[in-house]
């Protein structure tokens, strides 16, 4: 049975931190290197601060695909977590697009490079870099779901035509079998 003090302690190290947490924990929770990306993060005591100004921002963005590109390419710049900032960015940005009805935007590993090197160029204050690597994958992923979609009721279409093919098949057959009971049964 787990104490009301361990849970409390268990609690207070799984809630987001505050600056005077962060400030306490700043040399275990450095994320200075992030693989294949020369990004610097900010001081880890500024995070909260720098998410509040980002959420505060992406208010103000009507936009859901606009939106999105923030708030990956913010969750990005800041690395607010210890690890899996990247997955993370990915995971809330395909969540609004979700919300808004887009398809999720993946990013494979052959793009990985070009991934990197459009959020470096943002962070060098070239932000179309970004939008415009965020909008082709966009609009490829557009592409593929309304080919599938396209493809779908393709296949609906010919099931159907096989469908009122076989019914009208189907009357002949028994109709014939009908003429051929029922001449037979003629005297």
């Amino acid at each position: 049975m787990t104490t009301l003090t361990a849970k409390l302690q268990r609690l207070a190290a799984l809630r987001p931190l505050s600056p005077e947490s962060v400030a306490g924990r700043a040399a275990a929770w450095d994320v200075r290197m992030v693989y294949e990306s020369n990004n610097i993060p900010p001081n880890p005591v500024k995070v909260p601060e720098l998410m509040e100004e980002l959420c505060g921002n992406l208010a103000n963005l009507p936009d859901p695909v606009e939106r999105a590109a923030a708030l990956h390419y913010g969750i990005a710049r800041i690395q607010p977590f210890a690890d899996g900032n990247g997955r993370s960015a990915r995971l809330a940005m395909n969540f609004i697009l979700i919300a808004a009805g887009y398809p999720p935007v993946s990013i494979s590993p052959n793009l990985r490079t070009a991934y990197y090197a459009a959020l470096e160029a943002a962070d060098a204050g070239e932000q179309t870099a970004f939008l415009t690597f965020f909008f082709a994958r966009l609009n490829q992923e557009l592409d593929t779901w309304l080919e599938a979609l396209e493809e779908t009721q393709d296949a609906r279409r010919k099931a159907q035509d096989f469908k009122s093919q076989n019914k009208n098949l189907l009357t002949r057959v028994i109709s014939r079998m009908l003429i051929v009971n029922s001449s037979s049964l003629a005297p």
